[in-house]
């Protein structure tokens, strides 16, 4: 990442988190959440929070993009969320082969596509950072892509979350339904 640019983009980047849609936010959450249950190789291994937070965000708009008039959005569905997330877990699988720039469109990118210099755009893996024309958020030479995108690849992706489903069903398992049932 360039450094340098950073510390500049913080409002920027902030601001474009904050116009996201509810569901996107907490599915930037949990893409988080899961990345901190991974055990990577190294620290050059470890994607960064702004990585997850974008091929979240890139999923999403794709997802959009193949299902136009379908509001995978709705707080009420949880499927939509399911598919967001898996949506999101094939971005990350593919991420060492992929080439993502983003549009100069409502919510897209702050630059042009011509903005980005060549060096970036003949990078074999290439993950636009939507804010910075210098930033390829996969960039080699800084980011190990290949943990991720074998911890993202399925089944074995969903890993994580079911274990918490596990948790989270065997600490309300314990209630009166389960006690009444000994009893008997």
């Amino acid at each position: 990442e360039r450094h340098s640019l950073s510390p500049a983009l913080v409002r920027e980047r902030s601001d474009f988190v904050g116009r996201q849609p509810h569901r996107r936010k907490v599915l930037m959450r949990l893409m988080n959440w899961w990345a901190s249950k991974q055990i990577w190789s190294s620290h050059a291994s470890a994607p960064s929070d702004w990585l997850l937070e974008m091929a979240a965000i890139h999923a999403c708009r794709q997802l959009q993009r193949s299902m136009p008039g379908r509001e995978l959005e709705d707080p009420k569905s949880a499927e939509g969320l399911s598919e967001m997330v898996a949506r999101t877990m094939e971005v990350l699988a593919s991420l060492g082969k992929t080439k993502v720039v983003w549009e100069k469109e409502e919510g897209g990118a702050m630059y042009a596509e011509q903005d980005i210099p060549r060096t970036l755009t003949s990078s074999e893996s290439l993950f636009m950072d939507p804010l910075n024309p210098y930033n390829n958020l996969a960039d080699g030479s800084s980011f190990d892509a290949r943990d991720l995108c074998s911890a993202a690849e399925a089944p074995g992706c969903l890993l994580a979350f079911q274990k918490e489903a596990a948790k989270w069903l065997l600490r309300g398992g314990g209630g009166e339904g389960e006690e009444g049932e000994e009893g008997e």
